[in-house]
């Protein structure tokens, strides 16, 4: 059974999200988001629609600004609507997200991610404590997740039954063109994924992938002890998830368990670019998924940084003098 969710209402979304008193400039083209959002509707012509960062509260320009850097995205391919009430959802959303979890997230980032990576395999090491790393790669996980999911994670969060409506109707119809041989081929609907190229994109899949991390670790311990009274199982960016545990038998239960839950929500496991260091142990038994062996590595990169045996960024950084 899932535990209760936080319910905020329309009201609580609007009072957090906008400050009326630190509205300042002028909109070019405005939207009637009120009318809008209380037909749990979308614009249909976006060619006139400009989002202003001015008239949003400090904390929501944060929000977005956070997205922005994070994030492969452009505003404009995104209808106003859905960006401003995508923007309300994640004041809230993000304070639930488990702490593993560094993804397009405020005060939160790669460097802190791979620092604390890095410092975990170099006190293993001194403290000589086995140690088993499996980085998991997901298979055109953006691309493949299964939108009835993302909406009843949307829910599950406590996001407004018309935000999620709203949020649902932008996907209604949504259609693609490929180029190829310099020729541009026939729209076709996209029915599963997450829009590429949009703002909006990364907190619903960021919901997903929090609900795989707490089902697939909810049973048994097998992370690695970080306080006296807590183990981490993991450290994620999005969908690129490091597992951690202390012997294989705990990494092995793991990883297959990670890969059970993916499955029925669209997301697979690519077992040939998925890889597990280990570090202070002299087992050889293999981890394996679906009966293939996952490549047991010396080092990898991570985020785009070098993680090895020995710990510490000494690896890291002579790969980049080199």
């Amino acid at each position: 059974m899932e535990p209760q969710s936080t319910r905020w209402s329309e009201d609580d979304f609007d009072k957090k999200a906008l400050s009326l008193d630190e509205v300042s400039g002028e909109v070019s083209s405005p939207v009637d988001f009120d009318y809008l959002s209380s037909q749990a509707m979308t614009p249909s012509n976006n060619d006139g629609a400009e989002l202003v960062l001015d008239h949003f509260s400090k904390e929501i320009q944060d929000s977005f600004l956070i997205i922005f850097c994070n994030y492969d995205g452009d505003v404009t391919h995104l209808p106003s609507l859905v960006s401003y009430t995508g923007l309300r959802a994640t004041l809230h959303v993000r304070a639930q997200l488990r702490d593993q979890q560094a993804g397009f997230r405020k005060d939160r980032s790669c460097t802190d991610l791979i620092a604390t990576l890095q410092i975990i395999v170099e006190q293993s090491v001194e403290w000589n404590s086995s140690l088993y790393i499996n980085f998991i790669d997901y298979e055109k996980a953006f691309d493949s997740v299964d939108r009835r999911t993302l909406w009843k994670r949307l829910r599950h969060y406590g996001v407004p039954e018309k935000i999620v409506n709203i949020i649902l109707n932008s996907y209604d119809g949504l259609q693609c063109k490929v180029v190829h041989g310099g020729q541009l081929t026939d729209a076709f609907q996209v029915r599963t994924g997450v829009r590429q190229r949009c703002l909006l994109s990364p907190f619903p899949f960021l919901m997903v992938v929090d609900r795989i991390m707490k089902t697939s670790t909810s049973e048994g311990k097998h992370g690695i002890q970080w306080t006296a009274q807590n183990q981490l199982d993991d450290l994620d960016f999005a969908d690129d998830l490091a597992l951690l545990s202390h012997t294989h038998e705990q990494m092995q239960i793991k990883t297959v368990s990670v890969a059970a839950v993916s499955a029925p929500v669209g997301i697979n496991i690519h077992k040939g670019k998925t890889k597990f260091l280990k570090c202070d142990t002299e087992r050889i038994n293999p981890i394996t998924l679906d009966g293939e062996t996952l490549e047991d590595v010396e080092s990898f990169t991570y985020l785009g940084s070098i993680i090895d045996e020995q710990g510490g960024s000494g690896a890291d950084v002579k790969a980049r003098i080199c």
